[in-house]
């Protein structure tokens, strides 16, 4: 296990670091006197939270005094450890990393939200009512919501979209995507839910990417896109298997087909790969195959 006590000492282009008490806050340039007025540095909201959103768990959105729609969300920890360690973290390095990729996609003009501010303190054992804390970290961060926008699980699961939409999404996402990884950059937890959509005054539609958290990049080689791309597709197998959505197979080819810009022996890989995941998840939760001669099933599009 990795201790990690570098939150003290570590500096962040575009960020300003900052301590109250125990707390270590970093925060983008230009947003102190907003982040300072919430509550963050000292780390309590001076006013309620204006409403809730989240997955496994929701977070407080609150609003910023110029208006600005924030999540104040506190970091816990991902598969078979969630319910050993909660939010306790040993390593913050994976976080310090995030603040990086987000400004450097940025700076490549990908949409990714801003992150605006990161606070990290010593988490507080509650084996002892003396507040003595351990050698774990609390890690929480403030990101800047996209207004008007959804993500696409959650749209799925809607189906709150017309057919036209879909599809318009569909070509968004695959664009959208390659920017970011022909930049170098690779999402750590790439899936339906970290990918927000909205579709613009003129119709078009805006596709932004969150929870870059703990990607990489910029490489100075490709990342391996297929790697990445798997774990969307794996994302959306999940949905599937549980019931939750199933998008027509055209939508699934049409994403490949603009995301490799018809290369066919890109696509061919990608899907022989993918067509390898489906069956392992099949046989993972003991579902027979079917006979099915498209990826997707038969569907109607």
């Amino acid at each position: 296990m990795v201790i990690d006590d570098s939150a003290v000492s570590t500096e962040i282009d575009g960020y300003t670091r900052e301590t109250c008490a125990t707390r270590t806050v970093y925060i983008r340039e230009g947003c102190r006197d907003r982040v300072a007025a919430l509550g963050f540095v000292a780390g309590h909201a001076v006013s309620a939270p204006i409403e809730q959103c989240g997955g496994r768990v929701l977070h407080d959105v609150h609003q910023l005094l110029d208006g600005t729609r924030v999540l104040w969300k506190t970091c816990r920890r991902g598969g078979l450890i969630e319910p050993i360690l909660g939010d306790r973290h040993f390593d913050v390095r994976r976080f310090f990393a995030e603040l990086r990729i987000t400004a450097q996609a940025e700076a490549r003009g990908i949409r990714v939200a801003p992150v605006l501010a990161l606070a990290i303190s010593p988490y507080k054992n509650r084996l002892h009512g003396n507040g003595a804390t351990g050698i774990s970290k609390r890690v929480e961060i403030l990101t800047a919501m996209i207004d008007g926008a959804a993500d696409v699980g959650d749209t799925l699961v809607r189906g709150t979209f017309s057919t036209d939409q879909r599809r318009r999404l569909t070509r968004a996402m695959a664009t959208e995507l390659r920017s970011f990884h022909g930049a170098g950059f690779h999402h750590g937890d790439l899936n339906l839910k970290n990918i927000l959509w909205r579709e613009r005054e003129d119709g078009s539609i805006e596709v932004t990417l969150i929870d870059l958290d703990p990607g990489a990049g910029p490489a100075p080689a490709a990342t391996p896109r297929h790697r990445n791309l798997l774990r969307l597709w794996r994302s959306y197998l999940k949905g599937e298997r549980a019931g939750r959505w199933r998008v027509p197979v055209t939508d699934l080819y049409r994403f490949a087909h603009e995301y490799f810009r018809a290369d066919r022996v890109a696509i061919t890989g990608f899907w022989q790969r993918a067509t390898r995941a489906r069956a392992l998840s099949r046989l993972r939760h003991g579902l027979r195959p079917k006979s099915d001669r498209t990826i997707g099933g038969p569907i109607e599009s």
